[in-house]
């Protein structure tokens, strides 16, 4: 998968790796059975690593909230590459908190 080139410091970037990645999606879906035929939101998705694991795990469905427009453009590249499918949404999820 593609990640960021030139991460941007205020915006807290940082690719996720594949093994951290994996370990957090095996777990999920192993011991609370959080993934697979399930409605999963990514909250700050990048470059869509987990999101897509997500998918890659049957999820049903998947969305990912990214702030960043650069950062949802990797996402939606990395979506084609493999040919899975999870929306993308740009916005700032903080900003609509209570």
């Amino acid at each position: 998968l593609e990640v960021f080139e030139k991460p941007k410091i205020l915006l807290e970037q940082y690719p996720t790796s594949a093994h951290i990645g994996s370990h957090l999606l095996y777990t999920a879906q192993t011991q609370f059975d959080d993934i697979e035929g399930k409605a999963v939101a990514d909250l700050g998705a990048g470059c869509g690593v987990l999101a897509l694991g997500a998918r890659m795990l049957d999820a049903s469905y998947v969305v990912g909230f990214e702030i960043d427009p650069d950062a949802l453009q990797i996402l939606t590249s990395n979506c084609e590459d493999i040919e899975l499918s999870v929306e993308a949404v740009q916005c700032d999820v903080i900003q609509s908190l209570p």
